[in-house]
């Protein structure tokens, strides 16, 4: 893609920190929505909004240092596990609100699916 191409955008919303997280055509159906991946998360970009809004909790990623892994309350979206959306930020000052970030993945909580998740230590909770 040249730098003049504009990637086709499905929202860009600011986190809980105050940085604009943006999610891209791209990784939505191509990753997150794709067969393989996490299709049962169509039709729930408003609540991926409301995740990194108003997250239930926060955590650090345990492989990426400029990651953050956001987590929905209880109950909500297509388990009743919850969903985790992460994001990965341009810098690791992510929450000083003092950058942008990138939605990589988001899916429901599947613990039978995802026994360990690479997490690592609490940011914040509500």
């Amino acid at each position: 893609m040249s730098k003049k191409q504009k990637r086709a955008v499905v929202f860009s919303t600011p986190d809980c920190y105050g940085n604009l997280v943006t999610l891209y055509q791209n990784t939505w159906q191509g990753h997150i929505l794709d067969p393989l991946g996490h299709p049962q998360m169509s039709g729930y970009e408003n609540l991926l909004k409301t995740i990194l809004s108003d997250p239930f909790e926060v955590w650090a990623s345990a492989i990426n240092p400029q990651a953050a892994i956001f987590l929905s309350d209880p109950l909500v979206g297509p388990t009743n596990s919850g969903v985790r959306t992460i994001v990965n930020y341009r810098a690791l000052t992510f929450d000083a609100g003092s950058t942008s970030g990138l939605i990589v993945t988001a899916y429901p909580i599947d613990t039978a699916r995802y026994p360990h998740p690479r997490i690592g230590r609490l940011l914040k909770k509500r």
